[in-house]
This record gives structure tokens, C-alpha cells and sequence, in this order.
């Protein structure tokens, strides 16, 4: 099935990530991603960058709200997505690929 656009992504994402949880892979495959992140010091970075966006939001007065958790996750998103490590992002890759390509019937 040829990916289109966004439009036409949700069936072919819908379809992969069933394969996934039906396989089991789902599971191995973030077991696998959380041991990398942690092996590369990613879950430190990304708590700095909560820490530090707590302690720059409350610092402007103790009268503002605590921030919600959605609140914290949007704001260190962009630094914390990219400070995953190219390494760890083609292994998962690659992982997924595998898995896509041994569940699809052969062709031919």
C-alpha cells in the first residue's frame, strides 16, 4: 500500500500500528528505545529541561498557577525530540522497517 498524503497516512498507520501490538513488537520495541535513552543519558536531558522550565515559569512570582503536566511536556518537546540521538532513532527505525516487511505478504 504506497503511502499518499497526510490524508491518506491514518489507514497505513492504523494498519501498522495493529501489526504491531498483534505481533508483540510494540512492547519489544519501546523496552528497546527506553534502555537505549537511558543508556545514552537522554532521560537526564530531558529532566534538566523540566527542571529548568519549572524553575523559569515559577521563578516570576509565587502567585501563578503550578504548571500542568501537558503544560511541561509541550514546552520541552521540540529540545527534548531532538536531543534523541541518531544511533537510537536508526535502530528503532530499522526495527520497525524489519517488522514491516516480514508481516506483509510477498509479492510475485
Amino acid at each position: 500500500m504506497p503511502i499518499s498524503g497526510p490524508a491518506g497516512d491514518a489507514p497505513l498507520y492504523e494498519e501498522l500500528a495493529g501489526q504491531l501490538e498483534a505481533s508483540g513488537e510494540r512492547e519489544r520495541l519501546r523496552a528497546i528505545l527506553r534502555e537505549r535513552l537511558v543508556e545514552c543519558g537522554w532521560w537526564e536531558e530531558v529532566a534538566r529541561l523540566c527542571e529548568g522550565l519549572i524553575r523559569e515559569r515559577s521563578g516570576h512570582g509565587s502567585e501563578e498557577k503550578p504548571l500542568t503536566s501537558r503544560e511541561i511536556v509541550s514546552g520541552i518537546f521540540p529540545e527534548a525530540a531532538a536531543a534523541v540521538p541518531d544511533h537510537v532513532k536508526a535502530e528503532v527505525l530499522a526495527s520497525l522497517r524489519r517488522v514491516i516487511l516480514e508481516g506483509r505478504p510477498r509479492q510475485g
